[in-house]
């Protein structure tokens, strides 16, 4: 608790002296304080998107695949990094880059050489697991 309250007083101080992407960053750090992995949530499987992670861009693509969009859903790699994204689309793709992932820790996956084994997604207290990943680039 008191780390998540310094996370926020620091992201607070920073937010008038730091670039746009800076504050971004700092915002995704601290929510990704506040967050811990649902180990307690057995993920389901029938979901039907696929996650692309290509190496040399950094980015990872979730290809929805069905005909209804994935809403308000963090994406967790490696059941440590997580993002928030509003929508993956009905039939189509969102794209995220690796420097946008954080862990409790404030560490963001673009600084780290982690190998992406796993991906999934949180949505509406339940966890899903995405096909792949499938490695690009």
């Amino acid at each position: 608790m008191l780390r998540q309250a310094c996370l926020l007083l620091v992201a607070g101080a920073l937010v008038g002296c730091e670039s746009s992407g800076t504050t971004e960053s700092t915002q995704r750090a601290a929510f990704a304080a506040q967050l811990r992995y649902p180990q307690n949530i057995k993920p389901a499987t029938d979901l039907a998107v696929t996650a692309l992670v290509n190496r040399d861009s950094g980015t990872i693509e979730l290809l929805n695949a069905s005909a209804k969009p994935v809403n308000d859903v963090n994406i967790w790699v490696n059941s440590t990094y997580v993002v928030h994204v509003d929508s993956i689309p009905a039939s189509g793709i969102t794209t995220v880059r690796r420097s946008q992932f954080f862990d409790s820790g404030g560490n963001s996956l673009g600084t780290q050489d982690a190998i992406i084994n796993k991906v999934e997604l949180e949505m509406a207290h339940q966890l899903y697991t995405v096909q792949g990943p499938v490695f690009t680039g």
